[in-house]
């Protein structure tokens, strides 16, 4: 939890609104995968615009 809340700690605001659109292994997933802030706003953008599945989004 401490290194999910770190790695959105720059963003939170607009980070906040996002997270809370989709479930918590999505998240999960998103965070885990992600090299930067930016490619994880641009995945969990995508996934609530195009509401992608968990395995849609591990591909």
């Amino acid at each position: 939890m401490k290194g999910f809340y770190s790695f959105y700690q720059s963003d939170f605001e607009k980070v906040q609104q996002l997270v809370a659109q989709i479930p918590w292994g999505h998240n999960i997933l998103i965070y885990s995968k992600s090299n930067s802030i930016d490619e994880a706003l641009f995945y969990l953008s995508e996934t609530i615009e195009n509401n992608w599945s968990r395995s849609i989004l591990d591909m």
